[in-house]
């Protein structure tokens, strides 16, 4: 297989526009004026921003900016009170919001909302019981009509989930690891394919699905890491345990799916990050 990395370019450092980057970037609200509002998993969804942020009095709860600092407020005080309730992973799929959220009841799992007070709700408790029971949901990743995520159910942790939008229709996909937890991750939607990585009970791999029981299947026993779509191929890293951590390539096939460049050379590691496709 020929790689062009003319235009793949990875760990980009700013230097030399350092300052001009500085004068362009101001605070848009202080969120928390007693400490700090450790806003995280922001989102785009519908024209606005969506993430999690701690004001200091309502905990970590879900917030919304229009860029202005009179238009960055609580959203939704989901776990009211000075409980938080971490919401994060916002989603759009099928005009709803998706995320994860923990509420004092229940712990942490799977919830939905229309952008209204009274449309918010947690969708399913995946992981019933007690608030220290949690399914922590994660990784919501849109595929042929449904959207995948990782969950924690009783015992086994980070299996492959799925759901329509509907309580009855939110399930697991399959369980790989029949005695243990899969430990699925690293999903990402490619050449008409679902690919992760999961674990059946002979170590973690890298697998796809086009989302039958079937048609899931083990592509590679490498495990990638940070995906970058370029040029109608998938890269990645990965350590195949003989060159250390190097740049990966898939066209989603087995064969199709080896190792782009040995960066340094040898048992030692490159370990490529933050891949960005640039002018291409």
């Amino acid at each position: 297989m020929k790689i062009n990395l003319q235009t793949l370019i990875f760990t980009i450092f700013l230097t030399a526009n350092s300052n001009n980057f500085a004068q362009n970037i101001t605070l848009v609200k202080d969120i928390n004026p007693s400490g700090s509002g450790y806003p995280n998993s922001l989102s785009v969804i519908n024209n606005k921003l969506y993430f999690g942020a701690n004001d200091g009095v309502n905990g970590s709860e879900w917030w919304t900016s229009d860029g202005t600092t009179a238009g960055t407020n609580l959203f939704i005080d989901v776990n009211p009170g000075s409980t938080y309730s971490g919401s994060s992973g916002f989603t759009l799929y099928n005009g709803n919001i998706y995320f994860s959220a923990n509420y004092s009841t229940f712990g942490t799992e799977l919830w939905v909302s229309d952008e209204t007070i009274t449309g918010t709700y947690m969708l399913k408790d995946i992981f019933p019981g007690s608030a220290s029971n949690s399914s922590f949901p994660s990784s919501f990743t849109e595929y042929n009509g449904l959207l995948y995520f990782t969950a924690n159910e009783n015992v086994f942790n980070k299996e492959l989930w799925v759901t329509d939008g509907t309580e009855a229709g939110t399930t697991i996909f399959k369980r790989f690891n029949l005695s243990n937890s899969s430990n699925v991750s690293n999903l990402v939607v490619y050449n008409g394919f679902l690919f992760f990585t999961a674990n059946d009970g002979t170590g973690n791999a890298f697998w796809k699905t086009d989302g039958t029981d079937l048609g899931t299947v083990k592509i590679s026993n490498i495990v990638p890491n940070e995906y970058v779509k370029y040029n109608s191929l998938l890269y990645f890293r990965a350590n195949d345990g003989i060159n250390g951590s190097e740049l990966w390539v898939t066209d989603g096939t087995p064969t199709g799916t080896q190792m782009a460049f040995d960066l340094n050379s040898g048992s030692a590691s490159s370990a490529p990050t933050n891949m960005t496709v640039y002018n291409g």
